[in-house]
Parts: C-alpha cells; structure tokens; sequence
C-alpha cells in the first residue's frame, strides 16, 4: 500500500528504480539511492543494511515504496521525525502523520493500557498510541511491511554493554571537553551561512552551548528567553549574553498572555500538526518562537540550537542505588523510582493495579541485552526506560515546535558522540552529574561558570514569594500537606512559564486530586478532547 504523506516542507520525495522515496532531516538522497541499489530487503541482506544505518550520525526519517507488497520505514537513533504504521483490513499503511491514518483505519479499538500511561505521564510506552492498530517506529528501528506481514527490527538501542571507562574525573572530562569542542566545531561548520539562536537558561545546558559557541569564536549567535517578568533564569541569562557581546531577547508570558495564547487559532494548529496520538504536544518554546518570529527578532532561515537532553544524558535524572545483597530488590526499587518519577502526574490518585500494567508494559519493552544485567549496569535499566518513553515518545518531539515554523534545529547534546561517551560512564560519576559538573566548571568557557549563580531559584513577584513564605510557617511541621497545598493552591501563580493559565483556578482548587504540575492538567484535557476519559 502506498503511504500517506502529508505535504509537510521539511519532507522531501524522489522516485528511483521504480520505488518512491520519502524523507527528512539530514539524510541525503544520493545515500538512500545507493541503499535501494545495493540492498534488496531480504533477511540475508538485513544484516548489512542495519550496519549500514548505524554508521549515520544524521537526523532523519524515512518512506520508501518498492511495490504494492513492499514498504520500508526508518528513523534515526533518538526518534527526531516520528513515522508511524497502520493496520489495515488488507496489510499495513506507513504515514509520517497520525491522525492521516486515523481518518482511514478501518477499526478504531482503543489501547487502555496506553491511555492509561498517557494519562500517568503525559506520553505512551515504547511504540503504542491511543489505539490497537496503529504505532509508532521506536528509536534506531526498521520497519519492513513485507505483503501482509510487519516487521520491526532494531538497528540502534541505547542500552549498550561496552565497558565502562576508568579514570579520574580530570582524566574523563579532557575527553569529555575534546567530545563536546569537536560536536559544536562540526556545528558552527554545518551553519555558517545561519544565525544560530540559543533559547538561554540560567541552568547547565544552554549555558554549555553559548560558552563553547563563544570558545570557539561564533559570531553570528542570537539569545532568547522567556516566561514570567523579572524570572532567575531570564536575569542570568540576559547577564550571560550581555557579557559575551550577543543580542539577547525576552519574550514575556504571563496568565494573562497565555491565557490567550493557549485559546489562539495557531496553537490549535500547532496542537494538530504535533499531534502523534502517544503524548500531549510539547509546547514549552512553542509561544515565544513565534513572538520571536513575528517581531522579526531571528530570521525565518535560523537555525533553533537548545540543550536538549542535557540534565538526562549526563546523569541528572538518577536515582540513588540502595547497595543490598537481594538483586530483586534493587530492581523493585528502581522501578518503583521510575514509577514516581514519571507515572504520577496525579499524585495520590493512581491504584496499585495501574502501576502494575504499567510496569507490565515498561518490561515488555526491554531489549533481551538488559537480561544478565550486571549490579554495576543497573543504572542502565532506569535510562533505557526513560531514553526511549520519555524522552523520545514527548521531549525530542519538542522539535516539532522549529518544524512547525518551518525553522532548522540541531541537538548537540543528542550527537552520537555524546551518547557513546555518556553510555560508557559509570554511575558514580554520572550520579548527580558529578563528571558533567567538574567539566564545566574545570574549563569555565568564556568565563561564564563562576561569575553567575546556576538554578539559584526564586519566585517571580517578589509578593508571590512573600506571601508563599509566610503560608509556609503555618505547615513548618507537616512538610507534605505543604507540598500538597503549595500544588494546589500557589502553583498557579509561580510557574516559570505560565501554563495554568489556560485553566481557571476555581477548577484547580476545586479537584480533589493533587496534580504534580499544570502538565496533569493539559494531559488530562487532551484526553478529554479525544473522549477517552
């Protein structure tokens, strides 16, 4: 069956011996041409084709039409562009759009272990959507519709048994500092003829790409942040591109703004155009970008560079491994780690038996290299979940935000030398971002790492913070019923970007649940809206 390619700008076709090519990204047609030559997709070829894919270091997705029984679709190592497959009454049907397939598949059965992730998280679990019959290609995967028949097979998984590196933390981090010069010397290269925009933070990430951008004498930079007046990441940042002599803007959300913005006919838009029918959309930048855009603040030809995925690759999201004896119970304990961290968007809501499925679901996931772990690898387990749900099922599909507008992106942080350094470091230099942490600090580029505080936290207005304080004083005994009222009745009014906002607080005061953020909130909507809950 041909696919269903919607007719974005960023995907591009070509025809060659009689197949159809679909692709995007930065993946070049002459190497797909020379792949549909050399390779005929059978099994004893696949073992070739596989090892040609993983020597790609590029961001892409790709369609390829052979003939009526024939189709192959593949996606980069981290699921930049999401494809997605289709079950039909008389085979399979690839689309690089869910809801193009949604329109035309035959039975429309719900998948409630999904929804029910998707309502715990935000995002569904490995390659499930909403419904039974329609998926999504998972990290580093191939999909092969062979006749009526559908194969996946996986070419790139994030769990690797390579051996960890030895050293001192000086000893790791010259190799970490010659990794990360020669991805963003591979960059600038990439984009001289681009501005390059930054959205800047006061945190690690986007101060890691503007100060080794500055190192490495950039020139044509742009800044921007965003979110409530006067907010501690917004001051540090505008201090940061100050001193480094770049243009730094700020894009002020507010309730009021934002309110508007999250009822505007280009977030609807947006909403539909990200809409994989696995997550709520990311929307994080999504306001500020087209501000940006709109007062011709960057050029419609930049390209967009943000410290995605930096606090996760390099350790930030760890848990702390208790050290017993009983290896089931040091697996229990991560799991339940992975449970809190990420199933609980409600708080005191989910029964025992949703964790349950989903822990069932996580499992089946697994690639048969995390069998055998070793005590010294179990870290892995965590990062394998969270690499390829998480992080690749919502926040890489944050990008969708620069597609939309038709802007050009790159994630250093998620380079391929990245993620071979990060997965050979062992735990108790990536704990805590320990490793990370003395490097940065050790080169201090452009001299940005000790002049200004990083994620020195404070609420914006200083009456908003006032006011928390001395509510607090009524709680200074019973720590978690102030969390819980903090969520509940403050957390409108101090989030850093205001997504509340497009709720009225009358209803977030008036659920009995406690949602952990405004993303409950959104998820919960989005959900509504597609009457599944």
């Amino acid at each position: 069956m041909l696919p269903i390619i919607e007719n974005y700008k960023s995907w591009n076709e070509f025809t060659f011996r009689k197949s159809k090519v679909w692709y995007t990204g930065e993946i070049k047609a002459s190497f797909l041409k020379k792949l549909i030559k050399n390779f005929d997709f059978k099994q004893s070829n696949l073992k070739n084709f596989k090892k040609e894919i993983s020597k790609l270091s590029e961001r892409f997705a790709v369609i390829i039409w052979f003939h009526k029984n024939l189709s192959v679709a593949f996606v980069d190592k981290i699921k930049s562009f999401p494809v997605f497959v289709c079950k039909m009454k008389n085979g399979y049907k690839f689309s690089n759009n869910a809801l193009s397939l949604e329109k035309i598949m035959p039975g429309k059965d719900k998948n409630p272990s999904s929804i029910l992730s998707i309502r715990m998280s935000g995002y569904s679990i490995g390659r499930d959507t909403i419904y039974e019959n329609l998926k999504q290609l998972m990290p580093g995967e191939i999909c092969i519709i062979d006749k009526n028949r559908l194969k996946f097979i996986s070419y790139y998984s994030f769990f690797k048994k390579a051996p960890f590196y030895k050293g001192t933390n000086a000893f790791l981090s010259k190799k970490l500092s010659n990794i990360t010069l020669e991805v963003f010397k591979e960059l600038i290269n990439k984009n001289k003829d681009r501005k390059i925009v930054i959205p800047l933070s006061g945190g690690y990430d986007s101060r890691l790409i503007v100060s080794v951008l500055y190192h490495l004498n950039a020139k044509n930079i742009i800044c921007y942040s965003y979110g409530k007046k006067n907010n501690f990441e917004a001051k540090v940042a505008k201090s940061i591109a100050h001193e480094l002599g770049y243009p730094w803007y700020f894009i002020e959300l507010n309730n009021t703004s934002q309110r508007i913005n999250f009822n505007s006919d280009i977030y609807k838009k947006y909403t539909k155009y990200s809409d994989t029918l696995s997550s709520w959309s990311y929307v994080q930048d999504f306001f500020a970008v087209n501000k940006l855009l709109s007062k011709k603040f960057i050029p419609c030809d930049a390209v967009i560079v943000n410290g995605n995925t930096g606090d996760f690759i390099t350790g930030g999201h760890l848990p702390k491994l208790i050290k017993v004896e009983n290896k089931k119970r040091r697996i229990d304990k991560i799991f339940e780690y992975i449970m809190l961290k990420h199933f609980s968007l409600w708080e005191n809501f989910f029964t025992e038996k949703d964790y349950k499925i989903i822990k069932k679901k996580v499992l089946k996931t697994f690639p048969s290299s995390l069998n055998g772990v070793r005590k010294e690898e179990e870290h892995r387990i965590y990062e394998y979940v969270e690499f390829i749900n998480r992080q690749c099922n919502y926040v890489v599909q944050g990008q969708r935000v620069y597609d939309f507008f038709n802007l050009k992106w790159e994630l250093p942080l998620w380079h391929d030398k990245y993620l071979d350094f990060w997965n050979r470091v062992p735990y108790e230099k990536k704990y805590k971002q320990k490793l990370y942490k003395f490097m940065l600090k050790n080169n201090n580029w452009a001299d940005v790492w000790t002049k200004y505080p990083i994620n020195k936290h404070y609420i914006s207005p200083p009456s908003i913070g006032l006011l928390r304080e001395m509510l607090k004083l009524f709680f200074l005994f019973r720590k978690n019923s102030w969390s819980n009222f903090d969520k509940k009745y403050i957390s409108y009014f101090t989030e850093l970007v205001p997504h509340y906002s497009y709720f009225r607080y009358y209803n977030i005061i008036k659920e009995k649940r406690i949602a952990r953020s405004s993303v409950a909130w959104h998820v919960e909507s989005y959900l509504k809206t597609k009457n599944l809950i």
